[in-house]
């Protein structure tokens, strides 16, 4: 087969992967179907309502059952206005009786949440409505689909490294895995803050929309400053995260901004911290294809796929490094692998050389030393 062939099918499929969100207008990798996102959630919600129900862990509290669906219909209504064609969804809501401190949304507006979240953090409604207005802003935005077409475009550049070298590459699947099951992009979740709200709003009952989001009434209880984020591997827990995408780790706060420069303090240290441990192991991949080539497709893949979460920390200065630093390779060594039989090529594709060496360790050591990249 072809390589060139091969190469030049998988980037056209990247490019026509690339929809615009019609909620957002964001340019979304969309190589997954929203239907076949939604066939794949509807299963996966089918076989964890049923493993719940053999548990006896679905809840049995009517008056919280009833209080919990009378708030998604309300939230249903208005995102069905935000995007008409959600009208069309199966929509339906479980409450499951665990300690958990969780809630999703899947593609298709299937969606659950825990007796944990509603009574260890002793939650309102319009609470309850912040939360599932988060989540299913997950669902309207397209972010399940999104991060199947992650995962496959991952794969994907995975099997092109295969075969481009003739090598098995599958030992660099735990560098799919970190990619995966990272975080879902910071984007993605200052998206769903910024319409969930507006979800949550439209949703509460009319004597409260009066007020400002995030401000009290006369009379109200001081609302949690920062409902908290589901916890730790929350990501695995959801059902189907793996094959339909559900809601990932969200960072609930209303839009609260992160102040992410390298002496900052984070309050999301363990994001920044494994978004790191991604931008070593990219700048690995740069520096092993120096011997074996094609992890740099890996790791360029990678770049394209995460550059999302870097954006608005001082990583993303490291990202635009490394994206420039493969595509200014690729046209020095082209340009010089054309013009080798005037022996020109020869002097250019040994400049190219030093100089992807010459970026790859100046990026590596400010990286170690949580130094951002001069562009």
């Amino acid at each position: 087969m072809n390589r060139k062939l091969i190469v030049t099918a998988l980037l056209a499929a990247s490019l026509l992967g690339c929809q615009e969100n019609p909620v957002s207008g964001r340019k979304q990798l969309a190589l997954v179907s929203e239907e076949q996102a939604q066939a794949s959630s509807a299963q996966a919600y089918v076989q964890t309502i049923s493993a719940a129900q053999k548990q006896g862990k679905l809840s049995t509290d009517t008056a919280l059952n009833a209080r919990v669906k009378r708030i998604t219909d309300r939230l249903v209504t208005q995102a069905e206005a935000m995007y008409p064609p959600s009208r069309d969804w199966k929509w339906s809501v479980a409450v499951i009786d665990e300690p958990t401190l969780n809630a999703w949304c899947m593609p298709g507006g299937k969606m659950a949440i825990y007796t944990g979240i509603v009574r260890k953090l002793k939650l309102t409604d319009d609470e309850i409505a912040q939360i599932m207005g988060h989540e299913i802003t997950h669902a309207l935005l397209g972010h399940g689909r999104e991060r199947m077409s992650r995962a496959i475009a991952m794969q994907g550049g995975m099997a092109l490294g295969s075969i481009v070298s003739g090598r098995d590459l599958s030992v660099l699947a735990p560098v799919a895995d970190i990619a995966i099951t990272l975080p879902n992009s910071r984007e993605g979740e200052t998206e769903a803050d910024r319409y969930g709200i507006e979800l949550a709003a439209g949703g509460l009952r009319p004597a409260r929309r009066r007020a400002p989001v995030g401000k009290n009434e006369p009379g109200e209880r001081q609302r949690p400053a920062a409902i908290p984020q589901h916890p730790p591997g929350a990501g695995q827990s959801h059902p189907g995260a793996q094959c339909a995408g559900a809601a990932d780790d969200a960072d609930l706060r209303e839009g609260a901004p992160m102040n992410t420069s390298p002496d900052s303090g984070v309050t999301d240290d363990a994001k920044l911290a494994s978004l790191k441990s991604l931008t070593t192991v990219v700048y690995a991949l740069y520096a092993l294809s120096l011997v074996v080539g094609v992890t740099a497709i890996v790791a360029i893949v990678l770049n394209y796929i995460k550059k999302d979460d870097a954006r608005g920390t001082w990583l993303e200065s490291h990202f635009t490094w490394q994206i420039r630093t493969f595509w200014w390779s690729v046209v020095w060594f082209v340009l010089g692998s054309i013009t080798v039989f005037i022996l020109i090529g020869w002097a250019v594709l040994g400049v190219a050389y030093v100089w992807f060496i010459y970026r790859i360790a100046k990026g590596w050591l400010n990286l170690n030393d949580n130094k951002p990249m001069a562009l």
